[in-house]
């Protein structure tokens, strides 16, 4: 096999990764499964946070797929989706992997990083209004009530929102499927601005 055959080889590798693997897929990989990961890897219970991982023992369980993501963020902000908030979240993870959590900095990166997430699948996707808004809704009533009285910890809120984008990604990745309603808004498309949202419509 000369070099040219093995340039062929690698580019079809490369499509059929592209295909079934694209970078939206990847992220909601990444995003579901880093902090069950890290809950494993690490001898203590579950801790306060996600962040708080910073300080297992084997703390690169907590920051290179942290990285990965931020990395995968503005990637696809940026080159190929061109969505703005993409960036924005990537650059959030970012700065909360650089702060520790006891700064305020910290605190800041985070909060935007996991709100960002949900805000993300209720303002910029084209599901209709009375579902976006109802979902929001029912995640703000379940993390203030778990948080308030105590039932669940922040980790399990953080948690939440990661599913949520992760669950954003994939289905964004599933468009031109029969049963794939659901897609984020095209570049350009003001999520302020849609008095008529788009319906949903059955392709059976």
């Amino acid at each position: 096999m000369n070099a040219r055959d093995i340039v062929e080889k690698a580019n079809q590798a490369g499509e059929v990764m592209a295909r079934w693997a694209p970078i939206e897929r990847v992220l909601t990989f990444v995003c579901v499964f880093s902090p069950l990961v890290m809950v494993w890897i690490d001898p203590e219970p579950i801790r306060g946070s996600i962040s708080a991982y910073f300080a297992m023992i084997e703390n690169q369980w907590f920051y290179v797929p942290l990285a990965i993501a931020a990395m995968l963020f503005i990637v696809n902000g940026i080159t190929k989706k061109c969505h703005w908030y993409n960036w924005v979240l990537g650059s959030a993870l970012v700065g909360l992997l650089m702060f520790h959590t006891g700064l305020v900095a910290h605190t800041v990166f985070a909060s935007t990083f996991f709100v960002g997430n949900v805000a993300v699948m209720v303002w910029w996707s084209d599901a209709p209004a009375e579902y976006r808004y109802g979902f929001a809704a029912v995640i703000g009533l379940i993390a203030g009530a778990t948080l308030a009285v105590g039932v669940l910890t922040l980790w399990w809120a953080e948690f939440i929102s990661l599913l949520i984008i992760g669950a954003h990604f994939l289905l964004d990745s599933l468009q031109g499927k029969r049963w794939a309603w659901y897609k984020a808004l095209p570049r350009g498309v003001d999520p302020w601005s849609r008095a008529n949202p788009r319906k949903v419509v059955s392709t059976r």
